[in-house]
């Protein structure tokens, strides 16, 4: 599931972000009941957009180049967290 997203930086400078995640769903009935059959639209794409735009904040473009792989992991962290709280898990790859 690609998400993309035109997201502000710390110095108010815009970037465009594009973010894949996979998922893989161990009780599709369960799944389909709590999200009305679009888990997608309505669970995932919000909290990694908000995950990648709560990070992305917190750099200047100067920043957002030189430390990508920061960003990254950051992004990921603040993944893993959201959706942890709700009972999904992430695996790194």
């Amino acid at each position: 599931m690609p998400v993309l997203s035109q997201l502000l930086q710390k110095d108010m400078q815009t970037v465009l972000v594009s973010v894949t995640v996979s998922d893989i769903v161990s009780d599709p009935m369960k799944l389909y009941r709590a999200f009305t059959g679009n888990h997608v639209r309505s669970m995932m794409i919000p909290r990694v957009k908000d995950a990648v735009q709560s990070q992305v904040a917190k750099y200047t473009i100067e920043e957002f180049i030189a430390k990508r792989d920061q960003l990254s992991q950051d992004i990921y962290a603040d993944l893993e967290e959201k959706f942890c709280k709700i009972r999904c898990y992430t695996n790194k790859r």
